[in-house]
């Protein structure tokens, strides 16, 4: 298996010694009157509605439309100040409120307008901070000529309360404050104002045309106040941290020119557009260890080409020295920061006439350039990646400690050769219970050292605890910044543990996963069972499972079901897929579904719906737990809960680290973490061939019962059942008669050898028919074992085709 991406950013050393300050423009709403709530109040602003405004002010008001709708069909209703319908509010010449919810953010936006309003606050409905409020699925609401932000509920009641005593006057518009630009003592071009930091615009700088070939407008900009230009939908309003980013910034903005071709742009692919930035000549003679830095906010959807490249003959040819899409960290949906990248230069060492150049090449979003710089003298920095493999599971019961490979992707971010060595300790608590090292040799100035596993896997003890796992990567002469050298990971092992789940239960970096108008999907974890019952001897029971679902704030109300269902998986071709004949499923149960968030529902077993799911399983099993989105409206994007690579939790490296490390041991189980299928519709749950999830880690849980299991070793005589068919081909009928009724009583089905294969639990028991598909056996002699509370019963049975 190959992982998708690995994540990468340059970092920073000291020695600053020049300093210079400016001003950077953000958005705030500030309170003109009345005095006694006067002040600034934070605002996001949307990409519905007009973008970079400029300040607006006014009186303001609430709206109201007269109608408390189900504007998403979740069975609540909203409120008469929620501007899903026409407003009835006045509102000529005033800045309007009105509630989120019920209806999508360009509907609120065309309510205000239609209404008079000369801008729009939308005030949040649960205590979050307030977001960025996105466009409708095919665009609607980028023709709005008004400003619309959103400010949080708290804000809006303070202002909302002294509307009761009369008028509230503000202003909606960007605010400044101070940034500072620093340099390092060695640089040597791109200190003095105007060389690489756009402070004068583009100076001698050049931005030239590349695709499409006949759209001349098609170019870097300068934006003055430091917000990309255009950066509407996912990393929208989001500012230029760099140094000077208060006083311009280079910015191409892919998404304008896509939107201007077509306004409803439906789903990718899309058309790509790239322009070329290309410094003005630079004399490096005298100078050696050269190393490029500069800033960069890059927010890329699906075309990797952006590039960076250097010229050392004026420009007559170039060098790629780099990929943004391989020097930054961003990735979709995920993490959007403004970073400090560095790459050494050793092109440019002693060269009179020495070029940068930039090139953006994307379908959608933005790339923002600033602060640009040249240095020269020799640093040493190396960096521990965030592709990092962990445990195989965040939480599980004590006695289930799941067996962790190491693997990290280091670093060379200085201009020297190195060795690079990491040290992967694992800690109970602050003690090290577990320490080796690898060693990758000598990496050369910017490079990376990649999907490298540690000779040793470690299991932790069965011991409760807190358990974290921590890399710290060196080089062999030191390091200018430590700060990047330590990454970390942590697991539970609970000492009456009840849930398995890859991710902590309550982890607030889970985000919805999907692509715009996909309804069907299914998506799963795998957990192996280092030990077969608890640890006081106690059988599993699988009680229910747990997931999450979001969906585009603008999209049609969900509406279905969604299907959790638990199987046994043997991989009968070796293929690592899971095709429909390879697994063999023994739970099931759904939920209905209106609304997004995090659901759990019960599972039965597949043979009875009144029976539980029992995991009488053998040491070393697994059991697969999917999810399967069931939309009643085909078409309405419904988005999974999960995690991607470079989150900390995250199984990518986990998985590609026990793919790598291989296995001689026939009796080895393999170690997976995650599978995924797309279905075009309900119909074909059954038929879809799962494949390794890959990049995402998905939100799983399963929740776990327990069931007495101390007297499996007593035969008990007074047990009465009847086995039949005998022999059977599909189904084996089962009756249970007892003098007395029981508390629980267990059916299971063991091979020749003694091997659990399946089974079920009912509770209360006194007389009790059901059956068991047994069509999936091959032709044998198996055992049908019950047992009690008392003991133990059995009946041998044939499957004969």
């Amino acid at each position: 298996m190959m992982k998708n991406f690995t994540q990468k950013m340059m970092a920073s050393v000291a020695m600053m010694f020049l300093i210079g300050s400016s001003l950077s423009a953000q958005y705030a709403m500030t309170v003109n009157s009345p005095a006694s709530i006067a002040g600034e109040y934070e605002i996001v602003p949307g990409t519905i509605g007009v973008q970079n405004f400029a300040p607006v002010t006014g009186d303001v008001i609430i709206g109201e439309d007269g109608q408390a709708i189900d504007g998403n069909g979740d069975g609540t209703p909203g409120t008469v100040l929620d501007g899903c319908e026409t407003l009835t509010t006045v509102a000529t010449g005033k800045i309007v409120f009105l509630d989120r919810g019920e209806c999508s953010f360009f509907v609120k936006g065309n309510a205000a307008q239609a209404a008079g309003a000369i801008a729009l606050i939308v005030c949040n409905n649960t205590g979050a901070a307030p977001t960025v409020m996105g466009l409708g699925a095919n665009g609607e609401g980028a023709d709005i000529t008004i400003p619309c932000v959103m400010a949080s509920r708290a804000n809006c009641n303070i202002l909302k309360m002294s509307l009761a005593s009369g008028a509230v006057n503000v202003t909606l518009g960007k605010v400044t404050k101070e940034c500072e630009a620093t340099y390092d003592n060695i640089v040597f071009w791109g200190e003095v104002e105007g060389q690489g930091d756009f402070t004068n615009g583009f100076g001698d700088w050049t931005s030239i045309n590349i695709e499409p070939l006949d759209r001349d407008d098609v170019q870097w900009v300068i934006s003055e106040d430091g917000l990309p230009e255009e950066s509407r939908f996912f990393g929208g309003t989001k500012f230029m941290d760099s140094p000077t980013g208060c006083s311009s910034i280079a910015s191409f903005s892919a998404v304008k020119y896509s939107l201007a071709d077509n306004p409803n742009p439906g789903s990718p692919p899309y058309p790509t557009y790239s322009a070329e930035l290309i410094s003005p000549s630079i004399d490096c003679t005298g100078k050696d260890s050269i190393v490029l830095e500069f800033y960069a906010l890059y927010n890329n959807l699906n075309n990797d080409a952006s590039s960076v490249s250097v010229s050392f003959d004026g420009g007559m040819t170039w060098e790629s020295i780099g990929l943004l899409a391989n020097l930054s960290a961003n990735t979709l949906q995920d993490i959007l920061e403004t970073e400090r990248i560095r790459i050494p230069v050793p092109q440019f060492s002693n060269k009179a006439d020495c070029k940068i150049k930039f090139t953006a090449a994307q379908d959608f979003y933005y790339l923002a350039i600033d602060d640009v710089t040249l240095r020269s003298g020799t640093f040493r920095d190396v960096r521990a990646n965030n592709f990092l493999s962990g445990a195989q599971n965040y939480l599980a019961p004590k006695n289930q400690p799941s067996e962790i490979p190491f693997l990290i992707d280091v670093q060379n971010l200085g201009n020297s050769a190195v060795e690079i060595s990491a040290k992967a300790e694992v800690l109970k608590g602050n003690t090290v219970i577990h320490t080796q090292t690898q060693n990758f040799g000598v990496v050369m100035p910017g490079a990376t050292y990649e999907n490298s596993p540690f000779a040793e896997t470690f299991t932790p003890p069965a011991e409760a605890g807190t358990y974290t796992i921590r890399y710290t990567v060196s080089s062999n002469i030191g390091d200018d910044d430590t700060a990047n050298n330590v990454r970390s990971t942590d697991f539970v092992l609970e000492d009456d543990g009840m849930v398995m789940s890859k991710l902590p239960i309550d982890y607030d970096n889970v985000g919805g996963w999907g692509i715009g108008g996909q309804s069907n999907r299914s998506y799963g974890a795998y957990y192996k069972f280092p030990s077969s019952k608890y640890a006081n001897g106690d059988l599993y029971t699988v009680e229910s499972i747990s997931a999450g679902i979001s969906q585009d704030e603008d999209s049609p109300a969900l509406e279905g079901f969604l299907i959790g269902e638990i199987f046994t998986w043997d991989d009968l071709n070796g293929d690592l897929a899971v095709d429909p004949d390879e697994r063999t499923k023994i739970g099931e149960g759904r939920t209905i579904i209106l609304a997004d968030g995090t659901v759990t529902f019960d599972l039965t077993d597949v043979n009875d719906p009144d029976a539980q799911v029992v995991l009488n399983i053998n040491n070393g099993d697994a059991i697969l737990a999917m999810i399967h989105q069931n939309s009643l409206n085909q078409g309405v994007t419904w988005r999974a809960f999960a995690i991607s690579t470079g989150d900390r939790y995250s199984t990518t490296a986990t998985d590609l680290a026990f793919d790598t490390i291989g296995r001689a041991d026939a009796s080895f189980t393999p170690n997976f973490c995650g599978f995924e299928a797309t279905g075009s519709s309900p119909d074909d749950i059954d038929s879809r061939i799962y494949n390794r999830s890959g990049q995402l880690t998905y939100y799983v849980p399963i929740n776990l019962g327990r069931m007495p299991g101390t007297a499996v070793n007593d035969f008990d005589a007074s047990i009465s059942f009847n086995v039949f068919p005998n022999p059977t081909a599909n189904k084996l009928n089962i009756d249970l008669n007892f003098e007395e009724a029981v508390d629980y009583a267990v059916v299971s089905i063991l091979d020749n050898t003694g091997k659990y294969i399946r089974g079920m639990k009912f509770d209360n028991v006194t007389n009790r028919s059901t059956s068991m598909d047994v069509s999936a056996l091959t032709n044998g002699v198996y055992t049908l074992q019950v047992q009690t509370p008392n003991g133990f019963s059995t009946k041998q049975f044939a499957v004969q085709k």
